[in-house]
């Protein structure tokens, strides 16, 4: 299995496109959570949007899968369009987590509805090492519960309606019982899903999941942490491993790795072929609240 290790997530090192959010800002937003108890027979997250005629219909009969669902989120959407256009183009469901307070946040959240990808609020959260701001909208030490609530009210409403939201940074915060308290029950009071990225092995969402007695995903594997092409196909096939093993995974990439849409588009194929389903956090939560999730 993939290691957890704290700043797990590999920040770009420059250029305009690879902007690392250093000063988000946060904005609000109502959610959609009634999308998570949509019944899967009547789902259209699986479907295909864009994309040759020959991998749609593979798709399509991707239901029969049995080698395992896989799940590809990308973070950091927010700093401009251009990023985004070969993420929301991939012919198959993404989901793609938005950062508040930037200059493009509320335009990328309108992109990735309109073309029929699954949204999240990338919320930002404060890292162990406190020299890194996580930008505006973060979730910071010596928050209280009302605090953190409001701020998420704020996030949600200006990036939203999200069908749930992952964190940025954040390995001191999710070690927080009280703060990941205020955040999960944000998300099961409105109905939204929350995606650990796992940035901390030391990480109080498990406990604090159980605790409220509600399901949560957590990321399985960053596919590009390494920028190279090499290094993120063997990260995707890490991914499918885990996925045959234990029916699913969550495989983490960034808008701003500009190669990754090409790569993932080149070993999408033998994806297919050996038979995995390509879905959204929405599906994969529902197939593990119905116990489902054992291909």
């Amino acid at each position: 299995s993939v290691p957890y290790e704290e700043n797990a997530e590999k920040k770009p090192e420059s250029g305009e496109n690879k902007s690392f959010v250093r000063n988000p800002e946060v904005a609000s937003g109502n959610t959609a959570g009634e999308v998570k108890n949509r019944d899967l027979r009547d789902s259209t997250a699986g479907e295909i949007h864009s994309g040759p005629g020959d991998m749609e219909e593979k798709n399509r009969n991707l239901q029969d899968s049995t080698a395992g669902l896989l799940v590809f989120v990308f973070d950091d959407g927010g700093h401009n369009l251009k990023d985004l256009t070969p993420i929301v183009n991939l012919p198959f469901p993404v989901t793609i987590a938005v950062l508040p307070g930037l200059g493009y946040s509320v335009k990328a959240a309108e992109l990735v509805r309109q073309s029929g990808k699954e949204l999240l609020l990338h919320q930002p959260m404060q890292a162990k090492n406190l020299s890194v701001d996580p930008g505006p909208g973060a979730i910071k030490p010596g928050m209280g519960y009302s605090d953190i609530v409001d701020l998420l009210i704020d996030n949600t409403n200006q990036v939203g309606p999200v069908v749930g939201m992952n964190n940025h940074e954040g390995s001191l915060i999710t070690e927080d019982p009280m703060a990941m308290q205020a955040v999960l029950e944000f998300c099961r009071d409105r109905g939204l899903i929350f995606l650990d990225s796992r940035t901390t092995t030391g990480t109080v969402v498990p406990e604090q999941a159980e605790v409220l007695d509600m399901e949560f995903l957590e990321r399985s594997v960053f596919i590009d942490n390494i920028q190279e092409r090499e290094s993120i196909v063997s990260s995707i096939r890490d991914g499918m491993n885990i996925a045959k093993n234990k029916g699913s995974a969550v495989l983490i990439g960034h808008v701003w790795c500009q190669s990754i849409a090409d790569i993932i588009l080149d070993i999408y194929p033998e994806i297919l072929d050996q038979g995995y389903k390509i879905t959204t956090l929405t599906e994969l939560l529902n197939y593990k609240e119905s116990g489902e999730e054992s291909l």
